[in-house]
Parts: structure tokens; sequence; C-alpha cells
């Protein structure tokens, strides 16, 4: 028997099996044990040439999927076993064969009632847009080309698999991603600080099956309580899908940011996502990450690559002088070439090589020199790298005042850089200890250009705007800054303190001392306490 076929026959026991709720009738569970698989086994009274071909365990890792070509013996096993059509694996192979049967025939009991309107109200909510992210992002996005050949090639060549792209923060990953998924019509998760919740294993798991789900019709009106558990449901909806796909037709899931993923030291014994260890037929997932290869587990699968987006590599330096070349007409721009009589070329030469490879860079600098920020600065005296920028912003926002940078800017800037979540000014002033939300509003304003901002409403109705840094690699920067005692940062301090004042604005003093102790809050808020 074809392994191809082969495959496709066990999807399609699979599916049967999920349909027909045969499992949960048999076993009261979609995943039964060998135990289980052996009394039922037994109580069969399969005879002792079956036995000697197919064991429970074997069965029981068909079943999971573990094995990824079954035998002919298993398949005909586990068809006679369950009594589902068609058992005669050698009469399917002779009819496949002959054309006879076709892919369409195969799952024509599963595709019967397709067109029956169903209720997905349960299941959309869980669907991820990212309008933001693609109004803000691709609004000035050029190039990627080479690595979208890349891609082309591996789904070409391949019947199935996984493709990571691997790059340093603010390459330009997560543009790459939704400019892909947007023009393919691809499934996407974006896995990064820009939305609350979006770095949780159970928002992936629930964000691409509800769009599985409802983009091909799929028969399921809710998601399971327990997804998070094991992810066995993206296994089985992947399945499913797999099974269905028209000829030629395939399946493309992008997901970008694994390595923002919280609680990611779990995903060094367990696949990262709980990705399937082998995925059906053309299925594909490209996943972007930094360089975290030897921190987690990714799926050894056969059909893997990994490309790594160099920041020095020709095409990328390439693209970067095109977005650089598009940004120079603007006027202001042109006006500081005016200024220090630049000649264009030599100005995007030189921006091209401050960049080091890196958008994130230009992103920021570019509109400070149009903003005229750098209206004082000659060419070369504007930082170098990302990280330089993110020094020379920092010593700027310091300024003179040293007073105002210890008393109200740089707790803010702890406390934003501590976040997961997207806090109003009310909030921020109790975690900050900071009481006057106009100053801290002043100090938002300086740092707009770092912050997602987003309007979120109360439970009276009441619009308010909610603040958190926008990349990850400021965050990174930030934290660095804990190693130079003279900036105070000390960000474990801030986060500790942070809890209590937390604490304290939920669920006030008194049960605050109740639980930790009166000794422990005058440790964390004496001072304060009596200055009020």
């Amino acid at each position: 028997m074809d392994k191809e076929v082969r495959k496709r026959f066990a999807q399609f026991i699979k599916a049967e099996l999920a349909k027909k709720d045969i499992l949960q009738n048999l076993f009261g569970t979609e995943e039964p044990t060998e135990t289980s698989i052996q009394n039922e086994y037994n109580k069969k009274h399969i005879d002792s040439k079956s036995k000697k071909y197919v064991t429970a365990k074997t069965l029981q890792k068909f079943l999971n999927g573990g094995t990824l070509e079954p035998g002919e013996n298993t398949l005909n096993f586990a068809a006679d076993f369950f009594g589902i059509e068609p058992f005669d694996v050698d009469h399917f192979n002779r009819l496949w064969r002959d054309g006879e049967i076709t892919e369409q025939d195969l799952v024509s009991q599963y595709r019967e009632d397709s067109s029956r309107k169903r209720d997905f109200n349960n299941i959309l909510p869980y669907i991820e847009t990212y309008a933001e992210e693609s109004n803000q992002l691709l609004s000035k996005f050029v190039g990627r080309q080479f690595v979208y050949d890349k891609i082309d090639e591996f789904i070409t060549k391949k019947s199935c698999g996984y493709f990571f792209i691997i790059g340093k923060p603010g390459v330009g990953k997560t543009s790459l991603s939704i400019k892909l998924a947007l023009d393919h019509k691809y499934f996407i998760h974006i896995i990064n600080a820009d939305k609350d919740g979006s770095n949780s294993v159970e928002n992936f798991l629930q964000n691409i099956c509800a769009q599985l789900i409802v983009q091909r019709k799929l028969e399921f009106e809710k998601l399971p309580k327990n997804i998070v558990k094991n992810g066995k449901i993206l296994k089985r909806i992947l399945n499913t899908v797999s099974i269905n796909l028209k000829k030629e037709e395939k399946i493309i899931i992008v997901v970008d940011g694994i390595d923002e993923l919280n609680n990611l030291t779990i995903y060094r014994k367990i696949n990262i996502l709980f990705l399937p260890q082998f995925l059906p037929p053309n299925i594909y997932f490209i996943l972007t990450m930094r360089d975290i290869e030897d921190q987690i587990r990714i799926p050894d699968e056969n059909n893997k690559e990994i490309f790594r987006l160099e920041q020095n590599s020709s095409e990328n330096i390439a693209d970067v002088n095109k977005y650089i070349t598009k940004e120079v007409k603007h006027k202001s721009i042109q006006k500081y070439l005016k200024k220090y009589d630049l000649v264009e070329s030599d100005f995007i030469k030189a921006l091209e090589e401050k960049s080091e490879g890196n958008f994130m860079y230009l992103k920021h600098v570019l509109p400070e020199i149009a903003n005229g920020n750098y209206k004082d600065t000659k060419l070369n005296q504007i930082p170098k790298g990302l990280y330089g920028y993110y020094r020379d912003h920092w010593e700027r926002m310091k300024g003179e005042d040293e007073k105002a940078w210890f008393k109200y800017k740089l707790p803010i800037i702890k406390v934003l850089a501590l976040v997961d979540n997207a806090y109003p000014t009310e909030i921020i002033a109790i975690l900050s200890g900071i009481k006057d939300e106009g100053r801290i509003g002043s100090v938002l304003r300086e740092w707009k250009q770092f912050l997602y901002i987003k309007e979120e409403r109360d439970e009276d109705g009441n619009l308010h705007k909610c603040y958190k840094f926008y990349h990850k690699s400021f965050n990174d920067f930030l934290k660095e800054q804990d190693e130079i005692p003279s900036e105070h940062v000390y960000l474990k301090q801030t986060m500790e303190a942070m809890n209590d004042k937390m604490f304290i604005s939920m669920f006030g003093d008194d049960e605050y001392k109740r639980i930790f102790g009166e000794k422990a809050f005058k440790k964390a808020f004496g001072s304060e306490k009596m200055e009020d």
C-alpha cells in the first residue's frame, strides 16, 4: 500500500472515530490508554492471528498520531476493531489505484452536511484580526522577497512541515509575518506584548483553532474548556482539515514571536506550543523567533527547515537601502539634508551602516530626524545601532533636571518596563507611587514613540487610554540598566513593590496586614503612609 494512501487512510479512520464519538462511547474519552484499549481488545475476542500483528500499544500510538505511516495490518485491524467503513484495506487500495475512489470520495461522508449553516457565535470571539498591527507596521513595508522565495520553495518541495525564521529583535519578523499572511490569506497568530494575553499558549490554541474551524466550516460549535491541557485539540483539527482539503490545496499557519511566549522554560521537554511532532499532509507552519533553539524543544519533524534572517546579509541590507531611499524623499528629511549640505546617496549609505541592518532602528531614527529632534546633530553624531539609539534617547530623556528624573520619570519607566498588560494612568500612579496623573501623562507623551496605546472602557463605560512599552527589545534595554547602580533601576525590587501596591489597591490595607502581617506592611509602606 502506497505511503501516502496509508497516511490518508489513517487520517480518515481517526476523523471517522471523532465524528461518530466512537472513542468516547467505548472508553469515555478521546484519549484512551493502552490498558483501556487492551481491555476492549480482550472483550472483542480478537483472534490470535490479529494479536500477532497488532498490539494495544501499537493501536494507541496510531490513535495518538504517534505512527506517521501505519502499516496495512494496523489499518486493517483498526477499521475492523472499531467497525468502520471501509475496512478492507486491500480492496480500498485497489479502488484508489484504479481511480475508482478519490480523496473527495474518501471524505464525502464527512462533508455531506458541510453546506449546513453552522453556529460559530461561541467561537468567533477567539479570533484575532491584528488590524492595529497591520496599520502600524505595513504602511512603510518594503522588500523581503528573498524570504518569501525560501518559504515558497519549502512549501513546494515538502508535503508538510515547519519553517522557522530566526532573527534578532528589530529585524522585521512581525512585519514580515503580517504581510505574508495578508497577501496570501494565511492563518496567523502573533505572540507578543501588543495585545494583552497574546503570549499564552491558550491564546494561540484558541485563536488558530477558531480560525480553522470557522474558515473550514468544521463541526465544532465551541472550544473545549481544557484546550490548553496538551494541545491535542489542535492535532485533531489539523487532521480533520487535512483530510478535507481539495487537490493541490494547502493550509499555511503563521506564528510570530515564539520567544515572547510566557513560561518559556516549560518547553524544554515538550514541543513549543504543543505543536504536533508530525504534521498531516499539506499542513505547514511558518514560525518566527529569536535565536532560542537551545532553550526550547521544537518538533523533530523531517520536513523542517530553519532560515536565519541575518541583519548583515546582502539581501537584508538591500531591503534596508530600499526603506531609507523611500523615506529620504520626505520634505522634513530633505530639510535636514539641506541644512548639513548632504547628498542623498551619502545620507542613505550612512544610515544604512548605522542601522546595522535593523529596521527598528530606522523606524525610530528617521522620524526623529523628520521631527527635528536631531536638527542640531550632525550625521556622524547620530547614534549607531538600535541599542545605541536607546542609550541616546535614555540620556536625552534624563535631561539636566536630575531631581525630576529620579522623582517622576524613572519610577514610571520602571513600571512600564515590568508590566505585561497595558494600564491607564490611574493604575500606573498606584504602581509607581506618583499621585500626580498629569505629570504621568507628561512623561508618557515624551515616550510616546515607544508606547503601545489602546483605549479601553471600564465597568462604568468610561473610556481610558492604556499604556505599555511597544517592543520587547526596548524592555530588554531597560532591564540591562539594572547593571548600572547610578541609575537606581533595580527592577526586581520594583516588581516586588508593585505587587504590594497592586494588592493594596485591590483589597485594602487591612487585608494586606491580615495576610502578610503588620511588620511586612510597615516595611513596604511605612514611610509612604506616614507622609500621607
